[in-house]
């Protein structure tokens, strides 16, 4: 992956600042992930809600990359749209 798609990543709008946070679909999902977090900790403990959150954390990590991998499959089909690929 070339250093110019890394640099346009890295400016694109983050996702949590993005209209997409604002669909009530979206929010309603978020509120579910939360909701398991509590269900975790009132099930199995707070070990378990704490162990959860760092699974969570170490996907998100794990997602950058398909995050990344879609965002320059974008930028190369946009470029070859206009026929600049």
């Amino acid at each position: 992956m070339g250093k110019h798609i890394k640099e346009l990543f890295a400016n694109a709008t983050r996702f949590d600042e993005s209209e997409l946070t604002k669909l009530e679909d979206y929010k309603l999902k978020e509120k579910i992930t939360f909701l398991m977090e509590e269900l975790a900790a009132a099930k199995y403990g707070k070990d378990a809600q704490k162990f959860l959150e760092e699974y969570l954390m170490a996907l998100y990590d794990v997602c950058h990359y398909e995050f990344l991998h879609y965002f320059e499959q974008g930028y190369l089909a946009a470029k070859a749209e206009l026929g600049e690929a």
